[in-house]
């Protein structure tokens, strides 16, 4: 259901962020075609492979993300693991979860790598035991290798980086000894984030559940959402990552635009097909649980953006600033509009 006209009284504000955008100024997107380097070549060497991490907030249209990549012949997922919608959800607290969920016998156990806090001064050591770990159930003959989130926040499992942590390079070598075995002397590593517009939370059933349950709480979650969406991707500009924003509005309303930046991102992905869907037993288990039911371009064709209040040549929501983030106070629906500019500004081209 839409928001409610009259909102309930409004507490006092939200403060900032704990982990504010840096003192100086944002960074200025360049022109389209200078705004990443590319993170493969076409043709991968053999002996190379490209880690991809993928990913969007929680609810906020990840799966679809995760299911365009999935189109790829080139790209090996962890899905064989049988873990919920194919994510990396293994924890010291979660040693029985590859298990519960179905993984392949001997595949994962309990979980081997130390948290950040432990090892803080050892980050390609934390990148090589996450690797390690999904090395047991990649095909490592493909080129890509994919992980939704992992390492850069858990998703219901344990994180390796922190978005802003120094140290982190571009690449891992060597690799841990399965790639090793495998031929593999090289692993680069980027990141590809996607946001979604504030005005497609009306696609989202959780986002309607808890918008109509507390229209102020929600608002404030998705300020929350907005600015460590910008915080977080300008931690990977600074630190020098090969990083793409994209946004579901693109992926869902101009999906071969979307997949062809995608592509222009990391060449080695070869085609991406928008109307793709999964098969159990060739893509998925029945472990994974996946939750959609079409592919991305037919989910996409079934909405109107402009019932949604988005404006596919524009780029942007359209609703007037007090309408669109209704429920927050004037200095948060301020601080919620620059952050969204910052996101689209970086995830959006004609």
């Amino acid at each position: 259901s839409p928001p409610p006209t009259s909102p309930p009284r409004i507490p006092p504000p939200l403060p900032s962020p704990s982990c504010p955008p840096p003192s100086s100024p944002a960074p200025v997107p360049p022109p389209p075609s200078q705004r990443f380097e590319a993170a493969c070549p076409a043709e991968m060497p053999r002996e190379e492979r490209l880690w991809l991490t993928v990913g969007a907030p929680k609810y906020h249209g990840s799966t679809a993300l995760e299911m365009l990549f999935m189109s790829s012949r080139r790209v090996s997922t962890i899905c064989a693991a049988g873990t919920w919608q194919c994510e990396a959800r293994w924890c010291p607290e979660e040693h029985a979860f590859a298990a519960r969920a179905g993984a392949p016998p001997g595949t994962v156990g309990p979980w081997p790598c130390p948290s950040p806090n432990a090892i803080r001064h050892d980050v390609p050591g934390r990148l090589r035991c996450h690797l390690e770990t999904y090395s047991r159930i990649w095909n490592l003959s493909r080129p890509v290798l994919l992980t939704k989130w992992a390492p850069l926040h858990n998703g219901g499992g344990c994180a390796a980086v922190a978005p802003d942590e120094s140290g982190v390079g571009l690449d891992v070598a060597p690799p841990p000894a399965l790639l090793r075995a495998s031929g593999v002397e090289r692993v680069r590593w980027a990141v590809v984030m996607m946001i979604r517009p504030y005005c497609l939370w009306r696609i989202s059933s959780h986002a309607r559940s808890k918008q109509a349950a507390d229209a102020v709480a929600y608002a404030r979650e998705e300020l929350r959402v907005l600015e460590q969406q910008s915080s977080t991707h300008r931690a990977h500009l600074a630190a020098g990552r090969r990083v793409l924003l994209t946004s579901l509005a693109d992926i869902l309303f101009r999906p071969d635009s979307a997949a062809a930046r995608i592509r222009a991102f990391a060449p080695c992905l070869g085609r991406l097909d928008p109307d793709f869907f999964p098969t159990l037993g060739a893509d998925l288990s029945e472990g994974n649980q996946f939750k959609v039911g079409a592919s991305v371009a037919m989910y996409g064709a079934s909405l109107s953006p402009l019932d949604l209040g988005y404006d596919v040549e524009a780029g942007a929501c359209v609703a007037p600033r007090d309408e669109l983030y209704q429920g927050l106070l004037p200095a948060e629906a301020r601080r919620a509009e620059e952050a969204e500019a910052y996101l689209r500004d970086w995830s959006w081209e004609r």
